[in-house]
């Protein structure tokens, strides 16, 4: 099997190519509407036997794995996911909901179905590009039952840090020390040219906070930025206290400027950086924060992706706490962990032409079935792989082809088990007598259609502007902005457009683009890509924002 890391996945080309931009369609009548879902689970307690999906319907199952679980949440694994076990059969199913409601969720930290972008597709005519979804959507939780954490901050005391900028970073610390509980262990790294640790991990109950507290308090700014030195360290330490992991083990990078001494390259720094998370039996996320124009948000963004993690860019002094508020948030909430995504195409006759994600993809078998490594999800979290098919002519009308299957398998946070969820979606083939009749076509899809190509088209920005096109590359964010407008979803994409927009504005000269808008569209492609809220001073436009995010940002903007 071979993996590829690209942000689309492409079986007619070599995993080198430069990913292909979605194109869009001209708009369909507006009469529109998603198709109906019936989701069901399963529990281990009933018999052997599973329903066939209703010709109208998606079906949806989750189950516990009932293999024996390990006691923290275990490695994360490419390989395919197994088809689920015998034993296990579905319960009675749930009314048909688009929106569905906690108590579907069960036991289940994850709620998955699929959908295609039309309910129907004449018989006599081949798709060389029909897209489907599959969706994940992650439970919520009350904040009594969150996992304990292990958390490591890495902190930038480089000369560039002296003044307001480490003052307020102090003070954000002190504000999430404020916030974790006695189950809770917090370290304390800091570094300039060399790497010093204030505070290995410790359980933050009272005196442990005041500890930490003082800690923070003997950080002073001064000479050079060992960034690899750091980094690494705080992966010696997660290392050093498996054996007493907490479930939810993150590490903290923050940074304000380029890493001139260790490691200096960037191709090594990522390279020995995935080299040492493999290693680590237990891999904890990584979220990097930039601040201002002088850090290398590409670096960052690219350390944060083989953490599973984030990169924030604080544009302001202001967006420190702020940051640190939205990333707390997160993890506070992390229900599901080590998520593999199985997409396996249901008919020889169907080719599954790309995948659009910008997270890990493994090729079980090229065309056919393919693994997506998704990492984790907070409570209220969705990610939405979007699936590109070739469908062929058939000879008989059908109410359904079936398409494509879905298999997740996942550590579930809240159970402490590895659960399994499965679904499955198709469309209806119709004679070429009925091909005029109404079709329904997907806001789910279109909307998701639009958020891939806002990431592409961000991305492609960067890359145009870091070439000195700066002109080029806000004429492409303005084109990608105006198509959005005119699809069936622009209701429900206006913050698409507004990131858009925002990005446009910082680069109106090629010194705005230095200044704000390589970072920009750097963090807002990555959002896009990852549905994940990473901008917590745009939290009014940003959809991804749990409700824990945003009473994480609430708790800390009115200290």
């Amino acid at each position: 099997m071979s993996r590829n890391t690209q942000n689309t996945l492409s079986t007619a080309s070599s995993s080198s190519s430069p990913p292909p931009m979605i194109p869009f369609t001209p708009p369909p009548p507006p009469s529109v509407a998603a198709p109906a879902l019936i989701i069901t689970t399963e529990s281990a307690s009933t018999s052997p036997t599973r329903s066939a999906p209703s010709p109208t319907a998606i079906a949806s199952t989750s189950y516990f794995d009932a293999s024996p679980a390990p006691s923290t949440s275990p490695a994360p694994s490419a390989s395919a996911s197994p088809a689920p076990s015998a034993s296990l059969a579905p319960a009675p199913s749930s009314s048909p909901s688009s929106s569905p409601s906690p108590s579907l969720f069960t036991n289940s930290a994850l709620l998955v179905s699929a959908e295609p972008e039309k309910s129907s597709f004449p018989m006599d005519q081949q798709a060389n590009q029909f897209m489907c979804i599959a969706n994940m959507k992650a439970c919520h939780f009350e904040e009594s039952n969150r996992a304990p954490m292990d958390v490591v901050l890495v902190l930038d005391r480089s000369g560039s840090m002296l003044g307001d900028k480490l003052k307020t970073l102090q003070q954000s610390v002190n504000l999430m020390i404020d916030h974790l509980r006695s189950t809770d262990r917090l370290a304390i790294i800091s570094y300039d040219e060399k790497v010093q640790i204030h505070s290995k991990l410790v359980l933050m109950d009272q005196i442990g906070k005041q500890r930490a507290r003082a800690a923070t308090q003997e950080i002073t700014a001064r000479g050079a930025t060992n960034l690899s030195g750091a980094l690494l360290t705080a992966f010696d330490m997660i290392e050093e206290t498996q054996q007493t992991a907490n479930p939810i083990r993150s590490v903290l990078l923050m940074t304000d400027g380029l890493a001139n001494h260790g490691i200096v390259n960037s191709q090594k720094l990522l390279q020995v950086t995935s080299n040492r998370l493999a290693e680590l039996p237990q891999r904890p996320s990584v979220y990097c924060f930039g601040y201002g124009s002088e850090a290398d948000s590409t670096l960052l963004t690219s350390i944060a992706a083989r953490g599973n993690g984030a990169y924030y860019f604080c544009e302001t002094i202001d967006s420190i706490p702020l940051a640190f508020a939205d990333c707390l948030g997160g993890l506070m909430s992390v229900v599901a962990q080590n998520i593999i995504v199985t997409v396996t195409s249901v008919s020889p006759d169907i080719t599954i032409n790309n995948i659009f994600t910008n997270f890990p993809i493994e090729t079980v078998t090229a065309g056919k079935e393919y693994s997506i490594a998704v990492g984790d999800l907070f409570s209220e979290e969705e990610r939405d792989i979007l699936i590109d098919l070739k469908l062929p002519q058939v000879s008989t009308a059908s109410e359904l082809q079936p398409l494509i299957d879905v298999h997740v398998r996942y550590f579930n946070v809240l159970e402490s088990q590895t659960w399994r969820a499965a679904t499955s979606t198709g469309v209806a083939r119709t004679a070429q007598r009925e091909a005029t009749r109404t079709v329904k076509i997907s806001d789910h899809v279109d909307f998701h259609r639009n958020r891939v190509r806002t990431a592409q088209a961000m991305a492609e920005a960067r890359r145009l502007g870091d070439a000195g096109m700066v002109d080029r590359a806000r004429a492409l964010l303005e084109e990608t902005r105006q198509a959005i407008q005119t699809s069936i979803s622009a209701p429900r994409s206006h913050f698409l457009v507004g990131d858009l927009d925002s990005c446009a504005q910082a680069m109106q000269t090629p010194q705005t683009y230095q200044q704000t808008a390589a970072s920009r569209l750097v963090a807002k492609s990555q959002k896009h890509w990852n549905q994940r809220s990473c901008e917590s001073n745009e939290v009014h436009l940003n959809a991804y924002a749990t409700s824990y995010k945003k009473d994480s940002i609430s708790r800390f903007s009115s200290k």
